[in-house]
């Protein structure tokens, strides 16, 4: 991989989004992979945890719930490495036993969709800040801030999306693993539903931005679904873990 210097890279990254280079915002954002999680998914706990604890602005709330979302998919799978083996597992019925393996291997697509989203939000964040700087008088401005909010809108719903998925492939391992950790799996649950929670906040707050009435659709149709949702399938899942401890 080529070295691309990071404030260079995320300037022209929002330079691509803001102006509708599809082909050079497709090559970036393979790229972003390389860079952006460098720069915060490859710092330790404490440094990511200061990188928040800054007047930046980012990362913030929605990176923070990508991270949590990731976490709880670690969960999930490490239910798994302490499942798989058992002989209460392997006398399950070969359905059952192919069902889990599957949800298991899910579950490492969530993880990795949700630590992508953890660089994803920090540089969307940033895309609508550069919109909003941009002259008042910019006949171009209004349309630059309603594209950079329509990329902002969509790194929630990204998490969202995966958080849902990551329950999903819980709903199917919960009965079926080891008893003694299945406390980790509502742990797991439970950081599911802060990332949606979490997430949904920040879609919410860009439904009160957002002008084009067709994308507003889209967005708001999105946020009534997944709140339906979390209201109570996280608390099932929950409440189903607990009551196997």
């Amino acid at each position: 991989y080529f070295h691309i210097d990071s404030f260079i890279f995320t300037h022209v990254l929002i330079l691509a989004c803001l102006t509708k280079i599809t082909a050079l915002y497709t090559i970036l954002t393979k790229v972003m992979v390389i860079n952006l999680e460098t720069k915060l998914i490859e710092k330790n706990l404490s440094e990511y945890a200061d990188a928040v604890d800054s007047p930046s602005g980012a990362p913030g709330g929605g990176s923070v719930a990508s991270y949590v979302g990731s976490l709880a998919a670690c969960l999930g799978k490490m239910y798994a490495y302490f499942s798989l083996e058992k002989k209460a597992f392997l006398a399950l019925p070969e359905e059952q036993q192919e069902q889990f393996k599957i949800a298991n291997a899910q579950l490492i697509q969530v993880k990795n969709n949700l630590l992508k989203g953890v660089d994803q939000d920090a540089l969307a964040y940033d895309a609508v800040l550069a919109a909003y700087k941009l002259a008042k008088d910019d006949p171009q401005r209004v349309g630059k801030i309603q594209e950079a909010l329509v990329l902002a809108s969509e790194v929630p719903l990204e998490t969202i999306k995966n958080s849902v998925e990551g329950l999903d492939c819980l709903a199917i391992m919960i009965p079926l693993g080891n008893a003694r950790v299945v406390s980790d799996t509502a742990v797991a649950v439970t950081l599911f539903d802060s990332a949606i929670k979490s997430a949904l906040l920040n879609l919410k707050i860009n439904l009160n931005l957002l002008t084009d009435q067709k994308i507003l659709q889209k967005y708001q149709e999105a946020y009534e679904k997944y709140s339906a949702l979390e209201q109570n399938y996280p608390a099932k899942l929950w409440e189903e873990a607990v009551s196997r401890i």
